[in-house]
């Protein structure tokens, strides 16, 4: 063990000075947009996007899919997976889940507390995609969240959402089941496109936990 005086720790001994370490950029490095698809939810095919926009002005577009999921999972799977592939660094995070968004924000605390349970003691909804969330954030100086209403103009958003559906409809589907599902979704959308019912739709279908429906209502 290395022994540090009072005049070391005052000029600041690498070993004792957390000033040291390198400190973390004040705003975000990367900003990333992310969605997810599933064409008949659940149980259907399904498709995740991520785009990565760095502060110098690149972009990177990273995708993925399943042939049996369910949106939640892939709405995870985007953020998860742009975290994973960026280096240590400040990240912000533009999804429109709010399941995704309020999930990383607010309540993962209380799920890892509970040991990735709910409050009732039931076990959460793809744990497994959790855990990986927790570890993907853990890489990271900082994480900010931050959610946007769905088709509502936001370009990247809306691109994401096309590179996850093109993802989706890469895997084997009924064509006429997948239409029936989106006409319903048209039915409820209002004039700026993406209504709280539509949200529902996409987002409850895989619902996270009883009343959640009721507290939106």
């Amino acid at each position: 063990m290395i022994r540090v005086g009072w005049y070391e720790r005052l000029m600041g001994h690498p070993k004792n000075n957390a000033a040291s370490k390198p400190t973390p950029p004040a705003s975000p490095t990367i900003q990333v947009w992310t969605d997810g698809s599933c064409l008949l939810n659940p149980g259907g095919p399904g498709g995740w996007a991520a785009i990565l926009v760095r502060d110098d002005g690149s972009r990177e577009e990273i995708v993925g899919g399943a042939p049996d999921t369910t949106n939640n999972r892939m709405e995870l799977m985007g953020p998860i997976s742009a975290l994973e592939r960026i280096g240590p660094t400040v990240v912000r995070v533009i999804s429109d889940a709010q399941y995704v968004v309020r999930g990383a924000s607010e309540w993962m605390r209380n799920w890892k507390k509970r040991g990735w349970r709910l409050k009732n003691g039931d076990p959460i909804k793809n744990e497994d995609l959790w855990r990986r969330m927790d570890s993907a954030i853990a890489r990271h100086d900082r994480v900010l969240w931050q959610w946007v209403r769905g088709h509502s103009g936001d370009v990247n958003n809306e691109a994401a959402d096309q590179l996850a559906e093109t993802e989706a409809r890469k895997y084997p589907h009924d064509p006429e089941k997948v239409r029936a599902r989106e006409e319903l979704i048209e039915r409820t959308r209002a004039p700026r496109r993406e209504s709280y019912e539509a949200q529902r739709i996409r987002e409850l279908e895989d619902e996270l936990t009883p009343g959640l429906f009721r507290r939106w209502s």
